[in-house]
């Protein structure tokens, strides 16, 4: 993961995600920290449950990893190696959002992403439901990819 920012793409993350320290709901789903998704014994924790720090972080340190191998897996490494730094991390965000399987069924943005079509990529990504559920990320994506920078 030393072809992305790290601290960057955190910062980021947690102004679109934000960052709790207490178990949550969203649409009949727990969540908890910086979007983690809690999984296995995870899930019976209590709405309200108190997380440190410290697993916040490894949840994090965790969930990056695999959405990185998962945009590693979905972006050509021709089209990867093209990418700004910053395309790259949009392509994390999305796979951290939506799962690599479920940033892959955006079968015309990745198409467009594996051709180095930015500007195709981005209007493909707002023409989505995620779009329409999720704006301001979906916008803050699109547009990096588009102009290759975080806006």
């Amino acid at each position: 993961m030393n072809d992305i920012n790290l601290e960057r793409l955190r910062s980021h993350m947690e102004a679109m995600e934000g960052r709790r320290n207490q178990v949550y709901d969203c649409a009949g789903l727990k969540y908890c920290g910086i979007g983690h998704l809690l999984k296995g014994a995870e899930r019976d924790w209590p709405i309200g449950h108190t997380v440190s720090d410290n697993q916040i972080e490894a949840w994090f340190a965790e969930d990056c990893r695999v959405a990185y191998a998962e945009a590693v897996k979905t972006i050509s490494a021709g089209a990867w190696d093209f990418m700004s730094t910053e395309q790259r991390e949009a392509c994390v965000d999305a796979c951290f959002q939506l799962g690599g399987a479920g940033f892959r069924c955006f079968r015309k943005c990745v198409a467009a992403l594996n051709r180095s079509d930015f500007s195709v990529a981005a209007v493909e990504m707002l023409d989505s439901r995620a779009a329409k559920q999720s704006p301001r990320r979906t916008m803050s994506r699109a547009k990096c990819w588009a102009y290759g920078s975080w806006q």
